[in-house]
C-alpha cells in the first residue's frame, strides 16, 4: 500500500488560492440565499392575506368577489413557490459547484468543464426564480392598479363626490339623492 504523506497536502499558498476561487461561488450561495428569504417572506404575507380573505369570503354576503380575490391570491402563492423552488435548485447547484471546486482544486484535478456547467445551471435556474418573481410581482401591481382605478371611480360616483349629502344625512325634507 502506497503512504500518502504531508507532501500530498496543498502548501498554504495553494490553499489560499483555493479560497480565493471559492470566494465567487460562495458570494453567488450568499445572493441566492438573500433572494429565497426575500420570496419566502413575500410568500408568508401572501399566506396571511390568502387567510384573511377565506374568513372574509366564509362571513361576507359578497363571496364572489371574495372568490376572485381569493382565487388570485392562491395564483400567486403557486408561482412564487415556483420560483422559490428554482431558486433552491440553484442554491444546491450553488453548493455543488463550491464542494466541486475545493475538492478537486484539493486534490490537483481538472474540473473547469464541471465547474462552468454547474454554474450555468445555477445561474439558469436563479433566472427561473428571478422570473417567477417578476411574474409574481407584476400580477400584483396589476391588482393594485385595478384596486386604485376601481376606487376612483367609486369616489366619483358617491354622493360626497357629487356635493350632495348621504341618504342617512338627509333631512326629513330633503329628499334621497340616490
Amino acid at each position: 500500500m502506497g503512504e500518502v504523506g504531508l507532501d500530498a497536502l496543498p502548501d498554504l499558498d495553494r490553499l489560499a488560492h483555493i479560497f480565493s476561487n471559492a470566494a465567487a461561488p460562495a458570494f453567488f450561495l450568499g445572493a441566492v440565499a438573500a433572494f429565497v428569504s426575500l420570496m419566502n417572506s413575500r410568500l408568508s404575507a401572501l399566506s396571511q392575506r390568502l387567510e384573511a380573505v377565506r374568513a372574509e369570503t366564509v362571513e361576507n354576503k359578497w363571496a364572489a368577489e371574495r372568490a376572485d380575490r381569493l382565487r388570485s391570491l392562491e395564483v400567486r402563492a403557486v408561482i412564487l413557490g415556483k420560483g422559490i423552488l428554482f431558486a433552491l435548485a440553484s442554491g444546491i447547484c450553488a453548493t455543488l459547484l463550491l464542494a466541486v471546486l475545493f475538492g478537486a482544486q484539493f486534490l490537483g484535478l481538472h474540473h473547469g468543464y464541471g465547474a462552468a456547467l454547474l454554474f450555468l445551471i445555477a445561474t439558469v435556474l436563479l433566472g427561473a426564480g428571478l422570473y417567477r418573481f417578476g411574474e409574481e410581482a407584476w400580477l400584483a401591481y396589476t391588482e393594485i392598479a385595478a384596486e386604485v382605478a376601481k376606487s376612483r371611480s367609486v369616489m366619483r360616483e358617491s354622493p360626497a363626490a357629487r356635493g350632495s349629502k348621504p341618504a342617512a344625512m338627509a333631512g326629513p325634507d330633503e329628499p334621497d339623492p340616490l
